[in-house]
Parts: C-alpha cells; structure tokens; sequence
C-alpha cells in the first residue's frame, strides 16, 4: 500500500458521515421549500417525503474528496455530477420536461467522454472474442452512460434497490483495483461507496423519523462515472486513459 491508501479510507468515511449530517440537516429545509414528494396516487408513502437525498450526497462527496489526490479525469466527471444534482433539484421542485433531462443526462455523460477522457475503446471479450468499438467509442460511451442512468431510474421503485445495487457495484470495483494493483483509480470509487452508504444508511435505521427519498438523481449521478470506467486506448487513438 502508498502513503495515500489509508487517507482514500478516511475520506470514505468522510463521506458517509457528511452525507448523513446533511441528510438530517435539510430534511427540515426540504419540507419547508416543498421540496418534497407528496403521497397519493401510485404513491405508496404515508407522508410527505423529503428529496435531498441527491444534495447531500453530493456534499459527502465533495467533501471526501478533498482529502486526496483525485486522478486529472475526476474534475470534469465530478462537474457532470453537479450538474444532474442541479438540474434534478429543479426537477424535483418544478417538474422538468423530459426533453430537458435528457439533455442534461447528455451533457453529463459527454462531460465524462469529452472533458474527462474517459472512453470504453474495448468492451473486453464478451462473444468469446475481443470486441473493440473503434472510431464508434465516444459516442458508444455517451450512450452507455445514459442507458445506464436511466436504467437505474427504473429499478427505483423499491427502496434502497438502486442504491444498493450501486454500492456493490462500486464496492466491487475497487476491490477490483486493489487486487489488480490500480489504485489510482480506487479512490473515486470508494468515496462514491462512502457516498452511496450515507443515503442507504439513513433510510434503514430504525429511529428514522421519516424516510428520505435518495432520489433517482443521486444515484444516477453515482453511476455516471462509473458507467465508463476507462479501457486503454487503441494504438494511435490519442487518447488517455486512467490507471
């Protein structure tokens, strides 16, 4: 291990604990501005329920992050998320148009490909043969990241399922790095599974006085980056990628 493994621990746990402390701090605020989603119809829930889950998991990730060396992709995917909790706040509150949020999801996702260089070159052997995406990379990853992001959108019907299926998947990645030897990129992945255990954590303890919507936003924003975990580029392409 380097000098730097036991800080990326620390700001895991950095994370989760600012996500709660900001969970139970806009709770209060959300009710109040409405930003809140009202029961009735195909909702099932009692009462109202706040929507700042997305918020204050972006603030344990920001926080927890500053703790260590982020690789030089990190800035332009950590920008995408901002911009889908941004854009997800206003949505909550005032409803956006479709047209509106899949656009944002776009320029997300070409913020990761674009501004962050990160580019799915080579989809591994998933036929029994190696498959490459060529000059068809980048706007094949723009559509992997959205595909992505929406798919979770529609496992999160059940509470706590896409926040969980994310957290494993982000906890498998960077056990992934540890035992292949990459930890430069470990640490976006551990502090998006401090993130994401922040949320989940306050939505299944018991002396909760009210659930809190983790809100598709968040999670989306989690799988965001994850989606496109950079390949190595083909010979010529120009292109870098993050070990």
């Amino acid at each position: 291990m380097t000098a730097d493994e036991p800080m990326v621990a620390i700001a895991g746990v950095l994370a989760l604990v600012v996500t709660v402390v900001f969970v139970l701090a806009l709770r209060p605020v959300a009710l109040e501005i409405g930003l809140a989603d009202e029961p009735g119809g195909r909702k099932k829930h009692a009462s109202r329920v706040p929507l700042i889950g997305g918020v204050a998991m972006a603030l344990g990730l920001a926080f927890g992050s500053s703790l260590v060396s982020e690789p030089e992709f990190w800035g332009a995917a950590a920008l995408g998320i901002w911009l889908l909790v941004a854009v997800g706040v206003i949505d909550d509150r005032f409803e956006l148009p479709p047209a509106v949020r899949l656009l944002t999801q776009a320029i997300a996702a070409m913020l990761v490909v674009f501004g962050a260089d990160l580019v799915a070159w080579e989809l591994g052997e998933p036929v029994f043969f190696p498959v490459s995406t060529g000059p068809f990379g980048p706007p094949f990853t723009v559509l992997l990241i959205m595909t992505v992001v929406n798919g979770f959108n529609l496992i999160d019907g059940i509470d706590g399922l896409a926040g969980g299926v994310a957290l494993v998947s982000l906890a498998a990645a960077f056990a992934g790095c540890g035992l292949a030897g990459h930890w430069a990129g470990a640490p976006d992945g551990l502090m998006l599974a401090g993130w994401l255990a922040g949320g989940l954590f306050y939505n299944r303890i018991t002396w909760r006085p009210e659930p809190i919507a983790l809100w598709v936003r968040g999670w989306k924003a989690s799988r965001s980056g994850a989606a496109a975990r950079p390949e190595p580029a083909p010979a010529g392409s120009g292109s870098h990628t993050a070990d």
